[in-house]
């Protein structure tokens, strides 16, 4: 591959590991590229080949000397003697694991066009009869390896817009600072650092949503082997949504029964933005965070905008059976719904899922993630997230930015690859399949939440102030979905 995907690689690397000092990043980029150095031969080559001594330095020790795990063990002691008093063992791992990176890189996506593989001779010069080689390796100016040096590019930019660096400080710092203000000024930063006092209103707020979760708790679980619970809940949530002004529509099905409001829109009124929660729970436990938390917040924002005039028509849907077994089959009350907006030819313009809104947690390293996200989001678990598979990637961005114009509280946003399956953990889920674009929105569940899915997810647990400011945020985005 070429000198500029092994230096994004490096940085990626570097990145991987917090608080490094400005010049161990710079030892691990330049590490990530320095098995390159023996591509030099390459020069004097081609000056000397019409001589009588021509000099056959790139065909002799391209790829071998520099391409070898003797070269990461002295690159690796090297960095280790130039890197921060601090970060010394820490830089020699990453050099050590950055040549081989490149190796690997190497290995994918290195084939001449005369088809010639360049074996890596790993041993060398210890031994030459242990070569690495790759059947299916790419031809150096192949698609892959543009693909791959897209992503790290992608990556890189992310990193630059969360923490506030990128590798132009490699070279300049002032150069940095201005690219790093061009990167956040399309994209706005999310709220850092301690919030401001609550407002009468977020105060009112909180205390409506915790009458809301403590009612749909009451009774302990609910669920299809709890069917006392789940009519208790579906009484509330009616009663709710019939004082704040809307006439309530159920549709009923062999499973469950989904309980819809709906505002109708204007000029754009055939195009209908979705906001949903499931207002079942996992049997064992009470799911004051899963979900009561988006029951509530759902409430919350129809109350809001029960006396709007958006241009499209919005719909609250609140589901039935998200959890097992029903869930991601057919029987789940969004799949439901989901279908019978297809088979009534509607166009949903967007959908909102409140999936679990309420469980924040100051300490680092609270916040988890599915494997190769944790490099790119916080380690604390004190944000909500906005989240979609990639076709719904525009929206996921129209949310996040309308969320962060109408409140001051961290959010992070991600559109993945459905091959993640936690992205499709909700009733986006039955959305997607029917070829619409919807996003979650969540405090991250079992990522964060040690109380998932257990009979300790209780209504005391939650924290009702951001919880507020998130619901806050959301009748803004709700709003301007709608508009």
């Amino acid at each position: 591959m070429n000198p500029i995907t092994h230096a994004l690689s490096g940085w990626c690397l570097a990145e991987a590991v917090p608080r490094l000092e400005r010049r161990d990043r710079a030892i691990v980029v330049v590490s990530a590229i320095a098995p390159d150095l023996d591509g030099f031969g390459m020069l004097p080559e081609l000056l000397t080949r019409h001589s009588r001594a021509p000099l056959f330095w790139w065909t002799d020790y391209h790829h071998v000397l520099a391409h070898n795990l003797l070269f990461a063990i002295i690159a690796g002691a090297i960095g280790a003697l130039v890197a921060g008093a601090r970060n010394r063992l820490r830089v020699a791992l990453l050099v050590f694991a950055a040549v081989h990176v490149h190796l690997l890189e190497d290995l994918a996506g290195s084939r001449g066009p005369d088809g010639y593989q360049w074996p890596i001779p790993y041993l060398s010069p210890f031994s030459d009869s242990f070569l690495l080689t790759w059947d299916g390796q790419w031809a150096l100016n192949a698609w892959q390896n543009v693909a791959v040096t897209i992503v790290l590019l992608m990556a890189t930019f992310v990193l630059a817009w969360s923490r506030g660096y990128s590798p132009v400080g490699l070279f300049s710092t002032r150069a940095d600072a201005a690219f790093v203000d061009a990167l956040r000024s399309r994209v706005p930063r999310s709220h850092r650092g301690p919030l401001p006092p609550m407002t009468d209103a977020q105060r009112t707020l909180a205390a409506e949503l915790e009458r809301d979760v403590r009612v749909l708790c009451a009774r302990g679980a609910r669920n299809v082997w709890a069917a006392d619970a789940m009519e208790v809940a579906a009484r509330h949530i009616t009663s709710s949504l019939e004082a704040a002004g809307y006439a309530v529509e159920k549709q009923r099905y062999e499973s469950g029964e989904n309980i819809i409001a709906e505002i109708r829109g204007g000029a754009r009124a055939k195009e209908i933005v979705v906001i949903g929660a499931h207002y079942d729970s996992v049997d064992g436990s009470p799911g004051a965070d899963d979900n009561a938390s988006g029951v509530a917040a759902t409430l919350a924002v129809a109350r809001r905008l029960a006396k709007a005039r958006p241009a499209r028509t919005l719909r609250f849907v609140l589901f039935a059976n998200e959890e097992p077994p029903h869930f991601q089959t057919d029987a789940m009350g969004s799949w439901q719904y989901a279908k019978r907006c297809h088979e009534r030819r509607e166009t949903i313009a967007a959908m909102l899922s409140l999936e679990m809104l309420g469980y924040y947690n100051d300490a680092r390293g609270s916040q988890q993630y599915p494997p190769t996200l944790a490099p790119l989001y916080p380690d604390t678990g004190d944000f909500i997230a906005f989240a979609s598979n990639l076709a719904s990637r525009s929206l996921v961005r129209r949310c996040v930015k309308s969320f962060r114009r109408h409140t001051d509280f961290p959010a992070e946003s991600a559109a993945l690859p459905e091959l993640i399956p936690q992205i499709g953990w909700s009733d986006q889920w039955a959305f997607w399949h029917f070829g619409w674009p919807a996003a979650m929105v969540t405090d991250t569940a079992l990522f964060r939440n040690p109380h998932y899915h257990l009979p300790s997810d209780t209504s005391d647990t939650l924290d009702y102030g951001r919880f507020a400011r998130v619901v806050e945020g959301l009748v803004g985005v709700a709003g301007d979905l709608a508009q």
